[in-house]
């Protein structure tokens, strides 16, 4: 009998002391999780030359703010470099480039002060080679990150071949949002739905990565039956 209370007194301690130990691994977790707010710490902004009346301003999304809470206070560095200013009513910061440069945006929630460095640059291309079959499309890319071929009828079956420009790296290609292989076959419908059921053509997207600043920037070939001139398309990623 004197074993089997042992036994029992034992079993009672360990199970409390795992009681004990799950409580207090739980509680400061959620309290982490509930008081974490997210938001890009570095953000590049485009700007086009000969190109002023292109609105080219971004938004910051500040995220996990709790309802009912809002950020305050926000400021910009070198206001004539980039502009900043907080959405009415939402936890977003509106980014207006003024010319190329960095400037510091600081904001503050809970009391607490922090910090997104912004950076302004003219548009440059990332790529040396944008080549689909035989034809290379890559100086179509030197005005903006985004080129119409238009006033085309048939579908075109044909390798896409991509190669960086020095200082930069290809991290992906898409066609029509799916992945595909750097030197692979892509597909090429003029008439191809998408996006709501909007008739745009196909695109392949080329995303690319500054090895040194770490900026991203996106380049994408429309194809389509559209009846438009080929053109440049200047456009920003909000």
């Amino acid at each position: 009998m004197e074993h089997l209370k042992k036994t029992k007194k034992a079993n009672y301690l360990a199970l409390l002391l795992t009681f004990i130990i799950l409580a207090a691994s739980f509680v400061p977790t959620q309290k982490a999780h509930a008081a974490s707010i997210q938001f890009d710490k570095k953000v590049f902004l485009t700007l086009y030359k000969n190109k002023k009346d292109i609105d080219t301003s971004a938004y910051c999304v500040i995220r996990n703010v709790p309802s009912g809470k809002t950020i305050s206070k926000v400021k910009s560095s070198k206001k004539k470099v980039i502009a900043a200013k907080q959405e009415t009513g939402l936890n977003m910061i509106k980014l207006i480039p003024k010319k190329p440069g960095t400037a510091k945006i600081t904001f503050q929630y809970a009391k607490k002060k922090y910090t997104i460095t912004a950076t302004a640059a003219y548009w440059k291309n990332p790529c040396k080679s944008f080549k689909i079959g035989d034809t290379d499309y890559s100086r179509n890319f030197k005005v903006s990150g985004r080129y119409c071929v238009n006033r085309k009828s048939g579908d075109l079956s044909a390798k896409v071949s991509i190669v960086p420009n020095k200082g930069w790296k290809l991290v992906e290609i898409t066609n029509d949002g799916s992945k595909v292989k750097n030197n692979s076959n892509v597909l090429l419908r003029p008439s191809y739905v998408y996006g709501g059921g909007v008739a745009s053509g196909s695109h392949v997207r080329a995303t690319f990565k500054n090895k040194k600043t770490k900026q991203v920037v996106y380049l994408v070939l429309e194809y389509s039956d559209q009846d438009k001139p080929n053109e440049n398309q200047f456009w920003v990623m909000r």
